[in-house]
């Protein structure tokens, strides 16, 4: 692997766990059946910019690590999500997010 793919690969990582670290910090006070918007996290910044090797590298993490759950196109319906009892997979493409504790 070239150097600037791992390093976008590396980037793409990185984001990712530190979007994932921002949503645990976040105060999930609420009910799961709510659904609420994140305001301060629609003001985060992706630190990694679009580019073809940014864009493989984080939907080669997504096809691994997401998409059995919340399917090919986010929308919930990955082959495991049939087997989860509640909560299921949340719809990534539409405007809300609900989430547990």
């Amino acid at each position: 692997m070239r150097s600037s793919s791992r390093i976008a690969l590396l980037a793409s990582v990185m984001a990712a766990a530190t979007w994932t670290l921002s949503v645990a910090a976040q105060d999930h006070s609420q009910h799961a059946e709510d659904a609420h918007q994140h305001a301060d996290a629609a003001k985060i910044k992706n630190p990694v910019k679009p580019a073809p090797a940014s864009i493989a590298a984080g939907k080669t993490l997504y096809d691994t690590q997401c998409a059995s759950c919340h399917g090919t196109t986010g929308k919930g319906d990955g082959k495991m999500a049939a087997m989860m009892n509640p909560p299921k997979p949340s719809d990534l493409t539409d405007a809300n997010w609900k989430h547990g504790s």
